[in-house]
Order: structure tokens, then sequence, then C-alpha cells
């Protein structure tokens, strides 16, 4: 469903594509009782954002095309795979030239980095569980890209 979405709204051809989500939502959907831990949790996800020029989706759809990058909204592309006609809107569509993508790694999580003309926007992929070969993949597809 998600695949048949990014086709429709994807013109240059679909390479590879991954889960992924934002800071904000990586640290504050953790629901934890202790006051200082979601304090802290604040604060990390706080200082996140304001190192993003562009925020991405809280949970995103990260597409790589023949020429171009394109981040989308998980719910938007959902919806355009289970629709008969209509494509989802891009959130933030770059071109694979103009972008440099820096890779932090984690255990369980990459971090990516995107940096184009003055816009930066950070995503998390998930390295956990059945779904690691999207993200290697994808990162794959972003070899060319990375700094």
């Amino acid at each position: 469903m998600i695949e048949r979405g990014l086709r429709r709204a994807m013109p240059d051809g679909l390479r590879a594509w991954a889960l992924a989500g934002s800071p904000e939502g990586r640290y504050l959907a953790i629901h934890v009782a202790d006051p200082l831990t979601r304090r802290v949790l604040r604060r990390m996800a706080a200082r996140a954002a304001a190192q993003d020029t562009r925020r991405a989706p809280a949970q995103a759809v990260v597409a790589v095309g023949a020429e171009r990058l394109y981040v989308f909204g998980l719910g938007d592309v959902q919806r355009a795979g289970g629709a008969e006609e209509g494509a989802p809107a891009p959130a933030l569509e770059l071109a694979l030239g103009d972008v440099s993508v820096e890779v932090a790694t984690g255990v369980l999580w990459r971090r990516l980095r995107l940096r184009a003309a003055g816009l930066t926007c950070t995503l998390f992929l998930n390295m956990l569980g059945a779904g690691r070969k999207r993200p290697r993949a994808l990162l794959a597809a972003l070899a060319g890209a990375r700094t």
C-alpha cells in the first residue's frame, strides 16, 4: 500500500524507501512516569528541533527516486495507496545533486541529517526488526550524497 502510493507521487521512479521519524516523534512518543526523564526528553526534542530549518512529519516515509529525494507523511502515503486515484504531496523534495546527507549511527537507529541550500532536516531510521532491509537499501541509494 505504501509502495503504491509512492509510485503515484514520484514521476522519476522509485529506487528505495524506508519509514522514518522526526526527532520530536522519537523523543516525545516515549511515555515515562518519571518527571525528570520527561523533562530531559522534551529538552532533547527542543534542541533537535532548533537545529532544523524544516521539520519532518512525526511519522515519515523517505524515498529516493532517480534524481530526487522525497519526504512524505506516512498517513498521506497510506491514504493515496488505498485510493483509486490521487498522489500525496511531499513534505520535502530535494534534488539528489544538491543534498548532502550526514549519517550518524546508533545500535538500533541511523540519524539522517539532510542539508541543501540553507535547509536542514533531521530524520531517524529504525534498524531493528524485520524492516532492516529497507533502511539499508535507502542508505545505499543515498551513498553518493553522503558526507
